[in-house]
């Protein structure tokens, strides 16, 4: 383990097969004139390079561990088999099946991944998901999802191809096949979770060549995701122990440095390196998840809403009065 001067301390981070431990002052002398941020410097920056910087990979990284700590196995009924199914996370691709090399990733996102994300929330529930823009061969693009919400995929597939027909992005389908059903989605679950944090990390974030040409965003996550850290605490002396007994077999892969160090597991490892009141403080941790700070709009958003249905409710008390 590491080992530093006294005014530091250790802390971890821990992931779903991995934990990093690292220093931490226990004081830190606050600076007199705070921070100050030379924007010249941001004016040659983009915001949407169209690639996986380095950057998104380290935020990517962080969303699909939090997506997996907090997705649990649960029974789903499935009522084609009428049987019920261990379901954790699947993977959603849609795609457009007329040629739109001319249709930019500004205006699909505007057209289509948006209104489609906003019908799976509000109707479905979906609260965490990771979105990942590429383009096919043929130049139009297409967009894989991750989610722990299961969603139907006939609903999936219907509102899609709904969005695709009423953009005009089908015509060329239904002219040669006549009719408005095409096969432009996937849907598949993950039938285990072995190592299935490290799948994501790689499948999302790796950057191909054709990428390059994307003019907008190449993802994005839920709020859920986007907002909250990972988690973390103090390094006790009884998890150190924990670590070497989780190790029994020295199959652990380590990398360290004089301010980190970074276990890597062959098994989950989260609820086996906690101590006690450790475990609290990790179940609060992922409730605390879906405690989303609402932006200002968003705000506007809820009470808009809230008016409306307040108003709703309203007018049928009266009409149910006037009936009576």
């Amino acid at each position: 383990m590491l080992a530093l001067a006294g005014d530091r301390k250790f802390k971890m981070q821990l992931r779903q097969r991995s934990i990093v431990i690292y220093t931490d002052k226990i004081y830190t002398k606050p600076k007199v004139d705070g921070y100050r941020f030379k924007f010249d410097n941001f004016k040659s920056v983009k915001t949407y390079s169209g690639q996986v910087t380095t950057h998104s990979q380290r935020r990517i990284r962080k969303a699909v561990q939090i997506l997996v700590q907090k997705s649990n196995w649960q029974q789903v009924y499935n009522p084609i088999t009428m049987s019920e199914f261990r379901f954790k996370l699947n993977f959603i691709t849609l795609t457009i099946p007329d040629l739109c090399s001319d249709l930019t990733a500004k205006e699909s996102y505007r057209l289509l991944l948006k209104p489609f994300l906003q019908t799976m929330q509000r109707v479905h529930g979906m609260r965490d998901y990771i979105w990942k823009a590429e383009l096919q061969k043929r130049g139009t693009i297409h967009y894989h999802i991750t989610t722990n919400t299961f969603i139907n995929f006939m609903h999936i597939k219907k509102r899609w191809n709904k969005l695709l027909e009423k953009n005009g992005l089908m015509s060329e389908y239904i002219a040669k096949h006549k009719h408005n059903n095409p096969n432009s989605t996937d849907v598949h679950k993950v039938y285990n979770d072995d190592n299935i944090e490290s799948y994501l990390e790689k499948y999302i974030s790796k950057d191909e060549k054709s990428i390059s040409s994307v003019n907008g965003k190449v993802w994005d996550c839920s709020i859920s995701l986007k907002s909250n850290k990972l988690f973390t605490c103090d390094l006790l002396p009884v998890n150190e122990k924990n670590i070497i007994k989780l190790d029994v077999n020295q199959s652990a892969k380590s990398i360290s440095s004089d301010f980190f160090e970074i276990i890597y597991f062959n098994e989950p490892c989260i609820t086996k390196i906690l101590y006690g009141y450790q475990h609290q403080l990790y179940n609060d941790w992922l409730l605390s998840l879906d405690n989303v700070k609402l932006t200002r709009s968003r705000k506007r958003k809820h009470r808009a809403n809230a008016f409306i249905q307040q108003s709703f409710d309203l007018d049928f008390d009266l009409n149910l009065s006037l009936k009576v």
